[in-house]
This record gives structure tokens, sequence and C-alpha cells, in this order.
């Protein structure tokens, strides 16, 4: 802890060297200025949680205790019942370095489980992080896929059903024209799909030979019978 005492009739009056029955003078000032440090710091590490101490936050942890320190160089009036004055002890901290953080021996052993515990934590924490990312990019390569897909198809549809709704508008002016005709190829073209489609099974006895024609039905304007 590096200070300076800004205030040297404070520092002088607040406390004072004594002497020991051999004389010798003891450092009152030094030691309270030390308790007073020592119950800033543990004051103020003991409301931080041990990550904090000593992982996450440590570099903050030297202006922490510059500000508990300051703020403890103020101490309350003994003589004041509502304990609102204060003492000012003179000193002006000036930096606090951090020597050494480390948890007690007793329970080093213990510890040392925590954090392996907190190694592995962060070992599946990040194996779960790159398996969320890979599932999300297959799952947007699969959403751009599929939407390609539906696009193609929607295109495809609507190209078959503008298609189908030129031949309906050519075969009905063809039917405004001849009627019976464009029926009779209508019902030929009906015919030849669903023949094309149909299972044909032929019997013959062995040794003779068959022969088969399948010809579509001709249209014949004999068979025509106007309509009065």
């Amino acid at each position: 802890i590096q200070y300076t005492v800004d205030d040297p009739y404070a520092w002088l009056t607040t406390t004072w060297d004594q002497s020991d029955e051999n004389g010798e003078k003891q450092g009152m000032r030094e030691a309270l200025f030390q308790q007073v440090i020592q119950h800033a710091m543990v004051h103020m590490a003991s409301s931080l949680q041990i990550n904090h101490v000593l992982f996450e936050g440590r570099d903050q942890l030297p202006e922490l205790l510059k500000t508990a320190i300051s703020d403890a160089m103020l101490l309350p009036d003994p003589k004041d019942p509502t304990g609102m004055r204060r003492i000012n002890l003179g000193i002006h901290v000036e930096k606090v370095d951090l020597v050494q953080a480390r948890v007690p021996t007793w329970v080093q052993p213990y510890f040392d489980q925590v954090t392996q515990a907190r190694a592995s934590m962060v070992s599946v924490q990040t194996q779960a992080q790159t398996e969320k990312t890979a599932m999300i990019t297959q799952a947007e390569s699969q959403k751009l896929t599929i939407q390609g897909n539906a696009e193609a198809y929607q295109k495809q549809v609507t190209e078959n059903a503008k298609g189908e709704a030129a031949r309906f508008a050519q075969v009905y002016a063809q039917y405004l024209r001849a009627p019976e005709v464009t029926r009779f190829n209508v019902w030929t073209d009906a015919v030849r799909t669903v023949a094309a489609a149909a299972n044909r099974v032929m019997f013959a006895e062995p040794g003779q030979q068959v022969t088969v024609t399948i010809d579509p039905p001709q249209f014949d304007a004999g068979q025509v019978t106007p309509k009065p």
C-alpha cells in the first residue's frame, strides 16, 4: 500500500506513540493503521465471491481495496453517540498492489476439485456452443434448400396451370366452332391416356401366334347425329 500523510496534524493527534515499561516506544499510529487496513481488506474480500478474487475481476481487486481502505481511514468517533462523526487519520491512499491471492492451505484440495469441475464445465459449454453453431448452420442450409424447392415447385405449378388454362381456352374455341368433333377428340385423348397406363392381359394357346392391334377409335362424321 502506497500512501501519503496529507494531514500531519490529524496523523499526529489522532493517536500517539507510547512507551512500555522498559521505556521503549511502541508505534501506535502504525499499529492502528495496520489494523484498519486488515479490517478493510477482510471486510471487502469477504463480500466477494472467490471467483472474483482469484479469477474474474482479479484486475479490479486493487482498485476495490484502495477504495475500501480509503473509506476505512475515516474512523467513527467513540465520543459521538449518534455514530455520524468521523475521525480522519490524515492519510491519503495512493495505490494498492495485489501481491498474492490464494485459497487457504487447508482447503486447497477441495478447491482443486472445484477448479477441475469448473474446467470440465467450461469444456462442456464450449462443446455445446460448437454443436449449437453447427446445428444452426445446418438448419439454415436446410431452410434455404426447402425454400428453393418450394419456390421451384410454386413456379412449376403456376406454369402448368397457365398451360392448362391456355389449352382449355384453345379447346373451348375449337368446341365453339365444331362441338361434335371437339367432343370426340377430347374423348379419344382421354381414352388414349387411360389405355396407356392400363395393364393388358393377353391369353394365347401354346404354339399359337397371336397378333393384337390396339388402335384408338377414329372419328366418323357419318356417325354424328346433328342436334335439331
